[in-house]
């Protein structure tokens, strides 16, 4: 059952498993929110996220899919992820 994180009307649905170890090292020891980013991407099966005209941000989720949203919501991706990996 995926792991729901929602804040402010956007939420992001992250899968349960598996979430390896060696993932959460690599977000941690990121020098980049893209580094971060890439690690952490692919744990998210759905999600509603808009981009800064309004318009819904498909997925599937990639870096490259956030360069038109506004930089609170990909913050926001990097924190919803440390909340669905305490919350398994």
């Amino acid at each position: 059952m995926p792991i729901r994180i929602e804040k402010d009307g956007r939420w992001a649905d992250f899968r349960d498993e598996p979430w390896t170890f060696g993932d959460r090292r690599a977000v941690l020891e990121a020098a980049t929110d893209w580094e971060m980013l890439t690690r952490i991407l692919p744990y998210i099966i759905g999600w509603n996220l808009v981009d800064v005209e309004g318009g819904a941000v498909a997925l599937p989720a990639t870096v490259e899919s956030l360069e038109r949203v506004d930089d609170s919501q990909a913050s926001w991706l990097i924190t919803a992820w440390m909340q669905a990996r305490a919350r398994r």
